[in-house]
């Protein structure tokens, strides 16, 4: 069986598509030095350095980061279309349902026990601070989202620049939280993640 050596080429379509969190030009460069300095420093004790993130952690962080990146793109087209469209409350509403869902499961994922946010802090304590301040911000935006979801009843008068103006804000919530936490994944693990993931 032959083995497929990717090319760069690939590796960076495959990066930019988001396949595959890890796949980058010189990925495995870069995990092997990472690896190296951690242990060199004591930072990590020789059997987690060789076993950091898990597979199921990769797997949980692009598949959350890909759920509500595709959830966000929704609802920022359905803003940016015209609201004078009979549709374009109903495709709004659906739109922040879609962001509301994804972002409670990606929530409920690197929140449990066992998800992201532990394993990040058991690995790098002195990341704990910066875990706190994202799951702060995951109650924010959570209730950001909520917020416009029932300003926006079907019953009542719409007002289409102000559900512009909060539903943005939310977006912008949800971009700046997304590069926090790449930053905190890259400080815990020195991987990079593209815009995509």
């Amino acid at each position: 069986m032959t083995r497929h050596h990717p090319t760069p080429d690939s590796e960076l379509e495959e990066a930019a598509q988001g396949q595959d969190l890890f796949r980058a030009p010189g990925h495995e460069l870069q995990i092997d030095q990472a690896r190296e300095q951690a242990e060199a420093s004591g930072w990590l004790p020789p059997d987690r350095v060789y076993d950091w993130p898990g597979a199921d952690t990769r797997r949980q962080i692009v598949d959350r980061r890909q759920d509500l990146y595709r959830a966000m793109q929704r609802l920022e087209s359905s803003l940016a279309r015209a609201s004078g469209q009979t549709d374009w409350a109903d495709q709004v509403r659906d739109a922040l349902t879609a962001v509301d869902t994804a972002l409670h499961r990606h929530v409920a994922a690197i929140e449990t026990a066992s998800g992201l946010f532990a394993e990040v802090v058991d690995r790098a304590p002195h990341l704990a601070s910066e875990v706190d301040s994202l799951r702060r911000e995951h109650e924010e935006m959570i209730e950001g989202c909520r917020a416009v979801l029932d300003s926006m009843p079907e019953d009542r008068e719409l007002e289409p620049d102000r559900i512009r103006r909060e539903a943005l804000r939310v977006l912008g919530q949800l971009a700046a939280h997304r590069q926090r936490g790449s930053e905190l994944l890259f400080d815990a693990y020195n991987i990079d993640l593209s815009a995509a993931d």
